[in-house]
């Protein structure tokens, strides 16, 4: 009789791989079928635009796009190499399903390139190299995107609230101070100080005679200081009829 239950078990690009169960009766039965068609699988093209985003001094983050082919069946995952400089080995970083990874733990100063491989069935060819990049915190100074308002002084009435709002920038991400007659602010029951590694912002609730006067917004890294607002002058505020 007819085998039963044929199934595939594995595909390659030139062969298939069958099982099947013990003929129900003996004898030379009607042929088998596969309960669904089968399509040979190749290896898929390499991942696009492969990419280095940013670099630290024990990491780096990559990005890249799928392959533009994936060799006749799914793409299910990516495989990352790393080679450090003067060395001829690759070593395998991991294996993912995203399209981006930080790669962790670098020697700092150490030179890196990476590649990734799609996967299916079949691996696929190495994307082109990232070429080298070295791990090391990149350095900018400080910068400040403070509204235009705060070139000039701003009038408070009593019992309002206000808020200072500015952008920050560099790398590593400064340190923000908030600044008033030579003291740095801290939180209390009426200001609250507000940090992402992009913005800052300091509000007031209720102002009164003291929360006049001049805020000066001051970030600091490695990269140097900057204090700032529009003209390179204090925030002034002017609260309360002073």
């Amino acid at each position: 009789g007819p085998p039963s239950n044929p199934r595939i078990t594995d595909t390659t690009k030139t062969t298939a791989t069958f099982n099947w169960g013990r003929p129900f009766y003996d004898g030379i039965g009607e042929p088998a079928e596969t309960p669904e068609p089968i399509r040979a699988s190749q290896a898929p093209s390499a991942p696009d635009n492969l990419i280095v985003t940013d670099v630290s001094k024990d990491t780096a983050t990559l990005a890249w796009t799928k392959p533009r082919h994936d060799g006749g069946s799914r793409i299910t995952g990516y495989v990352i190499e790393a080679q450090k400089k003067d060395s001829d080995q690759w070593v395998h970083v991991t294996a993912i399903k995203a399209l981006d990874y930080t790669a962790t733990d670098l020697t700092e100063n150490a030179e890196y390139v990476f590649r990734i491989f799609a996967v299916n069935s079949v691996s696929s060819v190495p994307s082109q190299s990232t070429g080298a990049i070295t791990a090391k915190d990149e350095v900018e100074p400080p910068m400040i995107d403070l509204d235009a308002k705060y070139a000039q002084t701003i009038v408070i009435n009593a019992g309002e609230s206000f808020r200072i709002d500015a952008g920050i920038f560099g790398k590593p991400v400064p340190s923000v101070h908030w600044i008033k007659l030579g003291q740095e602010l801290e939180n209390t029951a009426r200001l609250e100080i507000k940090n992402t590694d992009f913005t800052t912002s300091l509000s007031v609730k209720e102002a009164i005679r003291v929360d006049g006067g001049q805020y000066t917004l001051l970030l600091k890294n490695v990269g140097g200081e900057k204090s700032v607002a529009k003209g390179d002058q204090p925030i002034g505020l002017d609260c309360c009829g002073i």
